[in-house]
């Protein structure tokens, strides 16, 4: 079963994914919207990030995998 479930904080998209596998959360920094973005996909973005971490056992640590695809993700790392 996969769940993706969208929620917004602070300057950010983000988008969390579980999957069977393990989970996924995707950061996407935006600019702080004054006046209403011309174009349909909202306006750029200032970076993307992924996360994944795969299922874990009890009593193992888990790991996390961060992966920068897009931006200049100084602030968000």
């Amino acid at each position: 079963m996969e769940a993706d479930r969208p929620f917004a904080a602070a300057g950010a998209r983000r988008r969390f994914r579980h999957m069977p596998a393990g989970a996924r959360l995707e950061f996407v920094g935006i600019a702080r919207p004054m006046e209403r973005a011309e174009s349909a996909d909202g306006g750029p973005i200032h970076y993307r990030v992924r996360h994944r971490t795969p299922l874990w056992r009890p009593g193992e640590a888990p790991t996390l995998a961060l992966e920068v695809r897009e931006g200049d993700a100084r602030f968000c790392v």
